[in-house]
């Protein structure tokens, strides 16, 4: 019995080591971005979701700016959180000496209303868990208990994740699938790709069936919102992790600026009924009283520029960010 209970400590800990070696390399996302911190400093710093992501090009952004050589870095991705981008930023201001000094930090805001979730909504999207575990720290672990909402479950596995390679790598085994596939085929795996005018940025999905799926949630997902819609107030934004990055910046000496995205009419619609409009009115005077200014960008658009009525076609990205680089330029004058 003893030598049985010896060979399974023996090869938990095997299979420990070696998950600790893969998620060593595993040089993803906001762990890609600190290396590149610590080798040079980051001019422009772009969060959200996967908007983010398919809509801004860092190079064409970067190349308007009169400044030549400044790098921008486009962070936006699928099923984030503000409070993981929140932990994704202390990890960037921890990997270089000069923290985020200088850096300017970009959040989506569709029709001019960014992310208002708090502190104690969920920090994670059940869709990827493993996003947190990339960015939060074991010290956070308590605020994450008392602080988080979520079902116990999902806390116990997102907790053993950070004292644990074997159960941290649980959430990534998509990303080693999916790259060693692109690595013997030079494609993504999928379930065929359809002729969308989008990218993989982000880690939108352009497989046939998820691009239908995708078109079908936006419509249910738009109406659903403006059915449960309120009216927010003031307490509702103090409360805001938004707020609270806003104020860890500034302690940076970092820029803070949101930006309106571009939209499909489906998705507009919450934020065009009578309670939308004032929701983005009391945010613009929040916004405004916090400093953080609101890039509106002058970008026109149809349903077209939208093949899944989430993303902005890859064909107008570029445009598009010459266009936010031109309202950042303005905003400085």
């Amino acid at each position: 019995m003893k030598r049985f209970v010896l060979k399974v400590v023996v090869f938990l800990a095997i299979l420990e080591s070696i998950s600790g070696f893969l998620l060593a390399r595993q040089h993803y996302w906001y762990a890609d971005a600190a290396d590149r911190f610590a080798r040079a400093p980051i001019r422009f710093v772009f969060i959200g979701s996967s908007r983010v992501a398919q809509a801004v090009v860092g190079e064409t952004f970067s190349g308007e700016m009169p400044r030549a050589g400044d790098i921008a870095l486009n962070l936006g991705r699928g099923y984030s959180t503000l409070a993981e981008h929140f932990f994704g930023l202390g990890r960037l201001a921890a990997a270089s000496p000069r923290g985020l000094r200088g850096t300017v930090v970009f959040l989506e805001a569709p029709e001019g209303m960014p992310d208002l979730s708090t502190w104690t909504d969920p920090w994670f999207q059940f869709e990827d868990r493993s996003l947190l575990l990339m960015t939060m720290r074991a010290s956070d672990l308590p605020a994450f208990w008392s602080r988080s909402a979520g079902t116990f479950e999902d806390k116990v596995s997102i907790s053993v994740g950070q004292v644990s390679s074997l159960a941290g790598l649980r959430g990534s085994w998509r990303y080693y699938a999916r790259a060693g596939w692109h690595s013997l085929t030079g494609r993504m795996a999928g379930d065929g790709e359809a002729d969308t005018d989008l990218s993989e940025a982000g880690g939108v999905q352009i497989g046939r069936e998820k691009f239908i799926a995708a078109r079908n949630f936006a419509e249910a997902l738009s109406r659903q919102a403006v059915q449960d819609q309120s009216e927010l107030n003031s307490q509702d934004v103090e409360r805001s992790i938004l707020l609270s990055l806003a104020s860890f910046l500034k302690k940076e000496g970092a820029d803070f600026a949101v930006f309106t995205m571009p939209m499909s009419s489906v998705q507009k619609q919450p934020f065009l009924t009578e309670i939308g409009r004032k929701n983005r009115e009391l945010v613009a005077v929040a916004l405004k009283r916090a400093g953080v200014p609101l890039l509106r960008v002058g970008f026109p658009t149809t349903d077209d520029d939208f093949p899944d009525l989430w993303h902005l076609r890859k064909s107008r990205a570029r445009e598009f960010s010459c266009a936010l680089a031109r309202a950042y330029l303005a905003s400085r004058r």
